[in-house]
Order: C-alpha cells, then sequence, then structure tokens
C-alpha cells in the first residue's frame, strides 16, 4: 500500500467486493511513513506497522456504514498483528488481523492468541495470513505438511480455548480451495483465514475464496445471513 497505484486497486477491489470489513496483511507501510488513505467509502482505517521497515504491515478498514466505536487498540512494534475492542449495533466484539512469520510460526501464533484470550471481550472475528494449514490432509494439494503434526494439534488447541471456527471450512466441509501457491514446496495451499466465534458463526451464510489479484495471496471473504448487525443506506 506504500504505492498510490496498489492503493488503488486495492480500494477497487474493496468496492467491487462490498467489503464492510477488510483485514489487510503486508500493507508495506511504516510507522513514520503512513500516507493518507481515501476516507470514503471507509471512514476507520487501524495500522500495525514496523517503524523502520515496510516488509510487513497490517490493517483493519472499516466501511462508513459500520456503526463500530473503538474502545481499545492493541498493536505490536513489528506490523504483523492488530487488535480492536468495540462495539457495532450495542454488541461487543474483538477484531484481530493477524500476519504470521514463516519461521517458527506455531510458537508465533500460540503466544499472539495468548495475547487475544487475555485482550478479548465478546464476540472474537480473526482474520489473517497464518502461514502454515491448519489440515494438511484438506487445505494443502500435498495433503501434507512441513509442520509437524504435534505442533498443528498444539495451535488448534489454542483455537478450542478461545472457541473460534474456521468460518469457510465450516460452511465448505469438503471442498478443497486455496489462496496460495508455493514454490519451494509446489503446492498449492489454504493459509488465509477466517475465523470467529462460536455464537457468531451461524451469521454467516456463504464464504469464498477469490481469484489472486492485487497480491500472490486469494482474498477470503465470509458474508453475514442476515444484516441485523450492519445495515447499508
Amino acid at each position: 500500500m506504500n504505492s498510490p497505484c496498489k492503493r488503488s486497486q486495492i480500494m477497487l477491489m474493496l468496492r467491487k467486493a462490498h467489503s464492510d470489513i477488510a483485514f489487510l496483511q503486508e500493507t508495506h507501510l511504516r510507522t513514520d511513513r503512513l500516507p493518507r488513505l481515501p476516507s470514503h467509502p471507509y471512514s476507520q482505517w487501524y495500522h500495525s506497522t514496523h517503524p523502520t521497515s515496510a516488509s510487513k504491515g497490517v490493517a483493519i478498514a472499516i466501511h462508513h456504514t459500520v456503526p463500530f466505536i473503538l474502545e481499545q487498540q492493541l498493536a505490536d512494534a513489528e506490523g504483523r498483528m492488530l487488535l480492536l475492542k468495540g462495539e457495532i449495533a450495542s454488541r461487543k466484539f474483538t477484531l484481530v488481523n493477524l500476519y504470521a512469520p514463516n519461521v517458527a510460526t506455531v510458537s508465533w501464533l500460540v503466544k499472539t492468541l495468548d495475547t487475544v484470550k487475555l485482550f478479548a471481550e465478546g464476540i472474537i472475528v480473526l482474520g489473517g495470513d497464518l502461514n502454515l494449514v491448519l489440515n494438511p490432509a484438506m487445505d494443502s494439494s500435498t495433503t501434507r505438511s512441513h509442520i509437524a503434526q504435534k505442533h498443528i494439534s498444539c495451535l488448534h488447541g489454542k483455537l478450542q480455548e478461545l472457541q473460534l471456527i474456521d468460518i469457510w471450512r465450516t460452511l465448505n466441509p469438503t471442498m478443497r480451495d486455496y489462496s496460495f501457491y508455493s514454490n519451494p514446496h509446489k503446492s498449492y495451499q489454504r493459509l488465509d483465514y477466517l475465523l470467529t466465534s462460536v455464537s457468531l458463526l451461524s451469521a454467516f451464510s456463504t464464504s469464498e475464496i477469490g481469484d489472486i489479484t492485487v497480491s500472490d495471496n486469494a482474498p477470503c471473504s465470509a458474508v453475514f445471513a442476515q444484516d441485523s448487525m450492519v445495515k447499508r443506506d
């Protein structure tokens, strides 16, 4: 997003997708060089950025029709984690955006989820590039993972503690689709996820993995079954 051309492409993609809340990873923005971002239609922008490196960065953009009221914000110093706690239509939400490293991935995610557990209130919606497959048998074209199963099981335990459910997999239990192609592993993988609290899962009607266009990862989306939470003008 440090390129005006790329920012225009991203904004066009978000508008075409009618995104209400967007979780963006690898924004490549630095703390000391944040550009002015469009206030319409996304009136709220939140960032986690590295102070000197533009290699990482995550952001959450919220459409002006979403009545999100921020109560507390937490970001790391590396540009990999952004937590927002607030209210939407008088209901407490915690929005979590993660961009996991590709080294020591599981240990980073476990530590970060411990932080989420301490910070979160109400319904959790977590989006991000987790840099691993949660279910190698279904989420990798090779049906294998370079990460040991015991470590993946440990991560699943943390997700269960938070009562977080994989929206796409729940709505597409037998489908194979992927969000990334790995040249080193010569395989397609689903590395990008949208997870939510069990209590909100039934509110989602569809979840899709889009085409790889703006970045090297495909966008993932989930749609509410009803608009009782958020209504457009």
